[in-house]
């Protein structure tokens, strides 16, 4: 494996500040209470397609919640059947818990009855609670009725794929964040050739930093074509 420079993901984790989402409008500012210590809900559920932002404001949120001392954790659920849901006992021990793709985990009884007792714990107690899912409360598969009424009960804050002009915008300010600028030949390139979700997107622009940095080649069209061939090929590959 080749070396990658160190500044890589030290300057810019994600946080509410370099946040670009459409949402409720008070979403991510009562995320961010919701962190620091004020408890809006004993859950908060977070909702939205893929590459809307979801996991970028649950890291937000334990990024946060650190910033003012409260312990943090945060698990992720997209893969039920590499852990069991005895990964869920104790978490509310900690502030805050973040949970994401519990979509995923829906309609197998043990995960569901694990976030039901989950739930149960954190009403209970101080600890927020923050969980993550494509779809909203109402359209979740869940079949346990205890904790669909908890999910339906829940702050939901809905998120929204972004239009091509806030993804410019966003691509922009993630590239100066990174210390480059992000020219409109690349921009168009990018936007052209790649799915079109944030996820996707900005995984592209941080592996052309990456790229750039390493070879010590200027950000063009056509080293962002090699880093998308190269991304392709991996996909592809057994």
């Amino acid at each position: 494996m080749n070396q990658l420079p160190l500044r890589i993901g030290l300057n810019d984790p994600p946080t509410f500040e370099n946040f670009f989402g459409k949402e409720r409008p008070e979403g991510p500012e009562i995320l961010r209470e919701h962190a620091r210590g004020k408890r809006v809900s004993p859950l908060v559920y977070l909702h939205g397609p893929t590459g809307s932002g979801k996991t970028h404001l649950l890291a937000a949120c334990i990024h946060e919640a650190t910033e003012f001392g409260h312990r943090a954790v945060g698990v992720s659920l997209s893969e039920p059947g590499q852990a069991a849901p005895e990964l869920l006992e104790g978490l509310d021990e900690s502030g805050l818990v973040v949970i994401d793709d519990i979509d995923v985990c829906m309609g197998i009884p043990e995960w569901e009855e694990a976030l039901f007792h989950l739930y149960g714990r954190v009403e209970n107690s101080a600890t927020r609670l923050v969980v993550a899912s494509r779809h909203g409360p109402r359209a979740s598969r869940v079949r346990l009725p205890d904790l669909g009424s908890r999910l339906r009960g829940a702050f939901s804050v809905r998120l929204l794929p972004l239009s091509e002009p806030e993804q410019r915008e966003a691509l922009a300010a993630r590239a100066s964040s990174r210390g480059f600028a992000m020219g409109e030949e690349v921009l168009e390139y990018l936007l052209r050739r790649a799915r079109r979700d944030m996820h996707t997107l900005m995984g592209y622009l941080d592996r052309l930093d990456v790229v750039s940095l390493a070879e010590k080649r200027r950000i063009t069209v056509p080293l962002l074509r090699e880093v998308l061939h190269a991304a392709v090929t991996e996909e592809q590959a057994p």
